[in-house]
């Protein structure tokens, strides 16, 4: 990995590298910074993948390969933010502290979470979050969004993980020859792509989930997480759930809209309701002692009423039941059809194997 002062940050296009503790009345870059950090060292302890904010305005993330990069842009960090102030703010999970949820949705729909987002940016404020004061309600938003940005990065950090950036063979743990290791070109046709995104999200799944298992079934908890625990992820099934909502809110953030099944088949992201769906595939796999089989169909059942739930009345909307719905149908089946084809291409088994 190179050096931090020798990272040229003009060639990764996402503008220059932010000073997270420096943006003004939002200390929470700093927040979200310093657990990124924490958690590519635990998820790659022997190579080191670093992480920086830039000063991006748009929102998009990226992981540089050859630097071993994963980078935020501040529109992405900024709309975290505001949407996780959002759902605090509606009084979602009154459980914690004093609040009551307020729901009086409005007839006229966004287009998209950012659209209904984009009057200003967060602003850590008595007026902007009235809940400022309340340490329990604090506790919750830092809580969301650390798992938001959490999914973000683990997602980027699993294109680094799975070398997406060089098309290297995996013949499984042997020992490689070294024309085997000769690099090819990427491969940049739009399946190839999908496939890549696919395999980042369902490894960014089985990271986050193992990251939270960890965190929270240690024997000793400080006691904000004490708290969390009890009031939140107390049970594996618990933790699931987090585990999807924090997915489903961060495709919800990233969903336009403006997608068809013909610009999905040229794009090099899948929709992000196509994406969502696959999160629920990926995760009728795991395995849990503590999850049963039913329990975990059921979990997985539930999780987009919740999300839509969290989503909805954070932002004061009819509910968008019908979001996952716009990716059934035999065109997006045969669409995952020609992605699945070439996921063995991009995926290292070793590391599928340990998620």
């Amino acid at each position: 990995m190179t050096a931090v002062s020798q990272v040229d940050f003009a060639k990764f296009e996402m503008g220059q590298k932010l000073d997270a503790s420096a943006v003004p009345d939002n200390p929470w870059f700093a927040f979200m910074e310093a657990d990124a950090k924490a958690i590519l060292e635990r998820v790659s302890p022997k190579s080191p993948i670093a992480f920086a904010f830039t000063e991006l305005n748009g929102v998009k993330a990226g992981a540089n390969f050859e630097d071993r990069y994963v980078l935020v842009s501040f529109g992405l960090g900024d709309l975290m933010c505001r949407l996780c102030a959002a759902v605090v703010n509606a009084g979602m999970f009154p459980e914690f502290g004093s609040a009551t949820t307020r729901w009086k949705p409005e007839m006229v729909l966004p287009e998209s979470v950012a659209t209904s987002l984009k009057d200003d940016f967060f602003h850590w404020s008595d007026a902007y979050c009235p809940w400022r004061l309340d340490g329990d309600r604090q506790l919750l938003f830092a809580f969301l969004l650390c798992q938001v940005n959490r999914f973000v990065v683990l997602h980027e950090a699993a294109h680094i993980l799975h070398r997406h950036g060089l098309r290297l063979p995996f013949p499984g743990p042997s020992v490689r020859p070294p024309s085997a290791n000769k690099p090819k070109a990427p491969n940049t046709s739009p399946m190839a792509s999908q496939a890549r995104e696919l395999i980042a999200d369902s490894q960014a799944f089985h990271l986050h989930f193992g990251l939270l298992e960890q965190e929270f079934t240690s024997a000793s908890l400080d006691e904000m997480r004490q708290l969390l625990a009890k009031k939140l992820v107390a049970t594996p099934q618990a933790r699931l759930r987090i585990t999807l909502l924090a997915a489903f809110m961060v495709f919800q953030m990233l969903d336009s809209g403006s997608w068809t099944i013909e610009s999905a088949r040229l794009s090099s992201h899948p929709p992000a309701p196509f994406r969502m769906k696959a999160i629920y595939a990926t995760a009728i796999d795991l395995k849990h002692p503590g999850i049963s089989a039913p329990e975990l169909v059921e979990e997985i059942r539930q999780a987009r009423f919740l999300g839509s739930a969290v989503v909805d009345i954070g932002l004061n909307r009819f509910p968008q039941l019908g979001w996952l719905l716009k990716v059934n149908g035999k065109e997006f089946d045969e669409l995952f059809a020609d992605i699945y084809a070439e996921m063995s291409a991009w995926a290292d088994p070793d590391l599928l194997r340990s998620g």
